[in-house]
């Protein structure tokens, strides 16, 4: 065997026990503006967009920044009215062929409490129900909004605020898998979504099936900052790291140190720290 294949296969098969083989990573984008932070990304194709203070940056071939002054983005969501970034003070804009359009923004009073504003952050949308006219949902912590066919959003009555809130929240309701204490619940596409038990591990559920997706690293068992999935593998940013769960097992994968923000697409990784974006990308 000659050098150059047995370097080749080695970056595929000689990873150290506990770590995957490892993405090359190439840096697509540096934040050149002072005050400002990631928080988020979401990715389609060869395409990323990165939200976080007071900015929107859609990557490609080409970058096009959006200030977006005095709004923070705490969130991006792909969902059936296309991308949508969400935030502080029930932020939510539209990505519009290359033009990011408001459709709410609610701010808190200057001098409400940090508890008040709390109850105004949205980070998350979807659809929480299958069928052409599942509504789409936006949600945070505290805060639900039901679009309506218009493209306003709505506060639902309290009941359906609470049933919303906690179906986002908890995930749908079923039976636990043996000794799980549920700890979370976070969606991926469709109706999946991954539970984690108190005991650290953790279950990739769809409908009534629950597969294993092992026990959580630790750095994964306090916090998660960032998930997505491809080919029905799962990526965790935790800790500043990544993790990829595979064969029922999760190990780490080779990333820049740091890590807030993570995205996948069919072909392409993306990560982010809170200045810069990187992507890995099959040929």
């Amino acid at each position: 065997m000659s050098l150059a294949v047995f370097v080749s296969v080695c970056a595929l098969m000689c990873a150290s026990p506990g770590e995957a083989a490892s993405p090359t990573w190439e840096r697509a984008y540096d934040l050149p503006r002072s005050g400002s932070w990631i928080s988020s990304l979401a990715a389609e194709g060869d395409v990323w967009i990165a939200g976080g203070k007071e900015i929107l940056v859609r990557g490609g071939t080409t970058i096009s920044t959006a200030p977006v002054p005095g709004k923070t983005v705490l969130g991006l969501s792909k969902t059936s009215q296309g991308f949508l970034a969400l935030g502080a003070d029930q932020l939510i804009m539209r990505l519009e062929g290359k033009d990011w359009v408001q459709e709410h923004f609610a701010p808190a009073p200057a001098k409400s409490p940090t508890r008040t504003k709390y109850t105004l952050v949205l980070y998350s949308a979807r659809n929480l129900a299958s069928g052409p006219t599942a509504p789409l949902v936006a949600y945070g912590p505290r805060s639900v909004l039901v679009r309506r066919a218009d493209g306003t959003w709505v506060s639902p009555p309290e009941n359906e605020r609470d049933r919303l809130s906690r179906l986002a929240q908890l995930g749908p309701e079923g039976e636990a898998p043996v000794h799980c204490a549920p700890d979370a619940w976070r969606w991926l596409s469709g109706a999946r979504g991954l539970l984690t038990c108190h005991d650290g591990r953790s279950f990739l559920r769809e409908g009534s099936a629950t597969k294993p997706a092992g026990s959580l690293p630790k750095p994964c068992r306090t916090s998660v900052d960032a998930l997505d999935e491809r080919d029905r593998e799962i990526y965790l940013v935790c800790g500043g790291q990544l993790w990829r769960s595979s064969d029922e097992r999760w190990t780490r994968v080779s990333a820049p140190k740091g890590l807030r923000a993570f995205a996948a697409s069919d072909r392409c990784l993306f990560a982010a720290d809170d200045k810069s974006v990187w992507r890995s990308c099959s040929k």
